[in-house]
């Protein structure tokens, strides 16, 4: 009797290990599905609010410089073939000439190598981020010249220039 009492427990506990399963693998299936278009959904949502933001803001300050860094940023994300984030850097290298702030200029020169860089633009990438890495250099910005070095041997590489990737 015992052994048909421990039989019929695994059997219960099986069916319901095999149930809860299938529910996990249903809850991944799902979520593998809906996360790529959710996430470029969102990111949809974020070009279009910031767009807005941008054309209601009026002056042209570090703000708004910010602004334009962010939204080429989030195109590079929903439109990576797009030349939009590129024009929208070249406004912001235009407003930090005016005001004059070395570390955001290179920021903005960052920001449109990456979308340069997306778009298998590589030369013009890479002499975008050595600009941008020659600035970091002298204000002596580590973790900013790390992330240029990083562009900087990616691009290489795309161009098969190894022995400067190594760099």
């Amino acid at each position: 009797m015992e052994a048909r009492a421990g039989h019929s427990f695994f059997k219960i506990a099986s069916r319901y290990i095999n149930f809860f399963m299938k529910q996990i693998l249903l809850f991944c299936a799902v979520f593998a599905i809906c996360t790529p278009q959710n996430s470029l959904a969102q990111g949809k949502v974020n070009v279009d609010s910031l767009t807005a933001a941008l054309e209601k803001y009026p002056k042209e300050d570090t703000v708004k410089v910010r602004m334009l860094i962010a939204l080429n940023d989030a195109l590079v994300k929903v439109k990576p073939k797009s030349n939009e984030g590129i024009a929208y850097c070249d406004q912001a290298l235009t407003i930090v000439e005016k005001l004059g702030v070395s570390e955001l200029k290179a920021d903005v020169l960052y920001s449109k190598a990456d979308n340069l860089d997306t778009q298998n633009k590589l030369a013009d990438a890479l002499s975008t981020v050595q600009q941008a890495l020659a600035i970091y250099e002298q204000l002596s910005k580590a973790k900013k010249i790390i992330s240029c070095l990083h562009l900087l041997g990616v691009i290489y590489y795309k161009m098969s220039d190894t022995e400067n990737s190594k760099k």
